[in-house]
């Protein structure tokens, strides 16, 4: 199956167009969205046939909104302080117009380049009951490297407006609107987990360190790809360092500098783990 490309509007589903056994809950979904009564108990069926059968039709009901941005996972990667430095041409002090200018960027690039993940795509899916009255679907659509599209179903809604708004609300970025993004928003979310795992390893006789939060360090663990930039000074300058844990193999690490020379190439086991203080051993 397709993530679907199709930019077309939303178009709307008449109930006769559905299977005659949805027909009874596609009328609760409506009268759930216009009347906010309770929500059908059988909707699971609704939304299974569309994410089955149905699913050129949840892949057809995109717009200019065609794709909308994770904010909050973008910021949860990117935004903090010790990101920006380390992808900073020079030194500058870091105040607050540097993190939205950086953050900016950052919304930028992800809306441009995104892989699918962290960009899904939006799909409104409008139904009607036999009175013309209709609710609109609302499906998020990611793409999971080999695994392909996955559909995540958003609620009922009554209308494409509402789901839309649904998402500004837990910070998705639509994507004609990444511009509108507030710099409060922006700044609430620019908070980072205390990072109190440091993974060091020595080049050059001296001992190096990449920090990061408990998060991060259980990826590792559990054999997630990893690479992180962390800044160090040798012989007086400044360089950046690109760590790249499990990068040829579960434990395996990687660190090269600006240049792309490689300043450690080994094992995790060989490195020194620090957590909260306390010295760890790896263990495969």
């Amino acid at each position: 199956m397709g993530n679907g490309t199709n930019m077309e509007t939303n178009q709307k589903h008449p109930i006769s167009d559905l299977p005659e056994r949805l027909h009874p809950i596609i009328e609760e979904v409506v009268a759930h969205a216009i009347n906010k009564a309770p929500l059908p108990k059988r909707l699971s069926e609704v939304v299974e046939w569309f994410e089955g059968d149905g699913w050129d039709l949840i892949c057809s009901a995109t717009d200019e909104n065609y794709t909308a941005l994770k904010l909050f996972y973008l910021a949860w990667l990117k935004f903090s302080d010790q990101e920006l430095e380390a992808n900073q041409e020079e030194l500058i002090p870091i105040t607050s117009e540097v993190r939205l200018s950086y953050a900016r960027s950052l919304i930028a690039e992800a809306l441009e380049t995104s892989d699918g993940y962290d960009c899904p795509t939006v799909h409104a899916v409008t139904v009607v009951n036999t009175q013309g009255q209709s609710a609109t679907l609302g499906w998020l659509i990611e793409i999971h490297g080999q695994g392909g599209p996955v559909a995540e179903f958003q609620g009922v809604f009554p209308d494409k407006a509402a789901f839309y708004q649904s998402l500004r609300d837990v910070n998705y970025v639509l994507q004609t609107e990444q511009d509108d993004v507030k710099d409060e928003t922006i700044l609430r979310l620019w908070t980072w987990p205390t990072r109190n795992v440091k993974v060091s390893v020595a080049w050059g006789n001296e001992l190096y360190e990449c920090p990061m939060s408990q998060r991060s360090w259980n990826r590792v663990k559990a054999g997630k790809a990893l690479k992180r930039v962390e800044p160090f000074y040798y012989e007086g300058k400044r360089y950046k360092a690109n760590w790249c844990f499990n990068y040829s193999g579960f434990g395996s690490l990687l660190v090269t500098n600006s240049d792309d020379a490689v300043c450690f190439d080994g094992d995790l086991s060989a490195a020194q783990i620090v957590i909260d203080d306390s010295i760890v051993a790896w263990a495969k």
